[in-house]
C-alpha cells in the first residue's frame, strides 16, 4: 500500500514538472523587439516598385543592404542599455531582434550605420556562417580588407511618367570614413512583463536629397567618395 502511494505520488511529480514546463514554454524569452520600417512619403517601402525622389526622379530599388551597429538605449541620466552590437539589415526580408532587456526607463536610442574602424578591420573568415560580419552576408571588399557598408543598387529616370529606365544607379559604401552615429529620440519603458516593441524608421526618398540620382548614378566609394559622403550623410539623416 506505502509503495503504491510513493508510485501515485511520483506521477503527480512528473506531471505537475510537465505541466510547469509547458506553461514556461509558452511565455515568451523576450521582452523587447527591434526593427526598421522602410517607408516612402509615409508609405510602406517595397523593393522593385517604382518611387519618386524629392527631385522628381523615378526610382526603383532592386538591392536595398546595410550594417546597422551599435544600437543603444540611453536613459535620461545617461545609462547605456545594448540592443545590439551589428546587423547586416536586408530590406528584402527586414530582421526582427528580440531580446531581454533589464527593466528600465529609456529616452534615447542610439545607433550607427556601417561599421566602427574595429569591427571594419575583422576578418570575415573568422565568423560562423550566418554572422552578420562572415563571408556568408557576401558584402566583403577583399582587394580592401574592408567591408561593404551598404548596397544600394536599383534603376532610375529623368522621367517620372516613362514606363522604361534611363540607367541604373550603384552605391556601395565602405570605408572607415564613411562610419556614422546618431541618436533619435525614444521614449520606452521596459518592463519584464510587458513586450515592447521599437521601430527605427527610415524614409528611404531622403536618401536622394539635392541628389541627381541620373548624374551621380555611382560609387563604389573609392573610386567617388565626394558621392558615397553625400549618399552616407543623407542615409543616416533619413533615419527617425
Amino acid at each position: 500500500m506505502l509503495l503504491k502511494k510513493n508510485l501515485l505520488f511520483l506521477i503527480a511529480l512528473v506531471i505537475i514538472g510537465f505541466l510547469s514546463a509547458c506553461d514556461d514554454n509558452n511565455e515568451p524569452d523576450y521582452n523587447l523587439t527591434f526593427k526598421v520600417k522602410p517607408l516612402v512619403n509615409g508609405q510602406p517601402f517595397q523593393l522593385n516598385q517604382a518611387y519618386l525622389s524629392p527631385q522628381n526622379q523615378r526610382f526603383m530599388y532592386e538591392k536595398f543592404t546595410f550594417y546597422l551597429s551599435h544600437v543603444t538605449l540611453v536613459a535620461p541620466d545617461g545609462t547605456e542599455q545594448p540592443v545590439s552590437e551589428v546587423m547586416w539589415y536586408d530590406l528584402s526580408n527586414p530582421e526582427t531582434v528580440k531580446l531581454k532587456v533589464p527593466d528600465g526607463n529609456y529616452t534615447t536610442l542610439k545607433f550607427s550605420i556601417g561599421l566602427d574602424s574595429i569591427m571594419n578591420a575583422s576578418d570575415p573568415a573568422t565568423f560562423a556562417e550566418g554572422h552578420p560580419l562572415s563571408y556568408s552576408q557576401n558584402n566583403y571588399w577583399s582587394w580592401a580588407t574592408k567591408y561593404i557598408f551598404a548596397k544600394l543598387e536599383g534603376r532610375c529616370d529623368n522621367n517620372p511618367n516613362s514606363a522604361e529606365w534611363e540607367t541604373a544607379f550603384l552605391y556601395h559604401l565602405g570605408l572607415d570614413t564613411l562610419y556614422r552615429q546618431t541618436s533619435v529620440a525614444r521614449t520606452v519603458s521596459l518592463t519584464q512583463d510587458n513586450l515592447t516593441n521599437i521601430e527605427l524608421t527610415l524614409n528611404v526618398e531622403e536618401i536622394f536629397n539635392n541628389l541627381d540620382i541620373v548624374a551621380n548614378k555611382t560609387t563604389h566609394s573609392t573610386n567617388n567618395l565626394p558621392l558615397a559622403i553625400q549618399v552616407t550623410d543623407n542615409f543616416l539623416a533619413a533615419f527617425e
